[in-house]
């Protein structure tokens, strides 16, 4: 791989997690989680390397998400239900949207052929 494009890699992957930390800080404000922005990003950026590390099914990664985001975030608001619901709120729109709208197209791609 060339250096040129692992650059570019870099940045797509940098570009790509600042917008889901965005996307996390942005609902915890809107459901009346105060953190300060940097303490905010740091725990957003943990929280996401602790859900890369601890492995889980499907089934059960809402519940892991709900759990890691608690005591994660538990330092700096007490809102915990306002917590839960952003997690799920990120988990919804960049988990369960796509996943909806890519099933939705392949059916329509076998229904067409």
């Amino acid at each position: 791989i060339t250096k040129a494009e692992q650059i570019r890699i870099l940045t797509i992957s940098l570009l790509r997690f600042g917008i889901f930390t965005a996307q996390y800080l942005i609902l915890l404000k809107w459901m009346n989680v105060n953190i300060p922005l940097a303490s905010g990003f740091g725990i957003a950026a943990l929280f996401f390397w602790v859900i890369a590390v601890i492995p889980s099914i499907a089934l059960t990664e809402l519940g892991v998400r709900g759990s890691v985001s608690i005591f994660l975030f538990q330092h700096f608001s007490t809102n915990t239900v306002g917590i839960l619901a952003a997690t799920a709120g990120i988990w919804i729109l960049n988990l369960i949207v796509p996943a909806i709208i890519g099933s939705i197209l392949v059916m329509r791609m076998r229904i067409l052929s």
